[in-house]
């Protein structure tokens, strides 16, 4: 129904979208592991190291308050009494 060249247009557009479509996708797919497995290991150490020094902070709150009672705000305690 439609002349040769028309038809071999089709044929070689649509095969070389798929193709390229194919490609775009198995390229962005491997693009994006890439780049998110890269980005959880660089910033899994800062993320635990953090981590660690929240929790060291917090213990030695814990201790401050178990020492000094539970009227200590983390603020170093006046050796000087109050005035008031």
């Amino acid at each position: 129904m439609f002349p040769e060249p028309v038809r071999n247009f089709t044929w070689k557009f649509s095969t070389t979208s798929y193709s390229f479509a194919k490609s775009f996708y198995e390229f962005s797919r491997s693009f994006v592991w890439i780049i998110s497995t890269t980005a959880i290991i660089l910033s899994a150490p800062v993320l635990i190291e953090s981590e660690k020094s929240q929790l060291e902070e917090m213990n030695r709150q814990q201790q401050r308050q178990i020492l000094l009672g539970p009227s200590a705000s983390g603020a170093t305690p006046s050796l000087t009494p109050s005035l008031k």
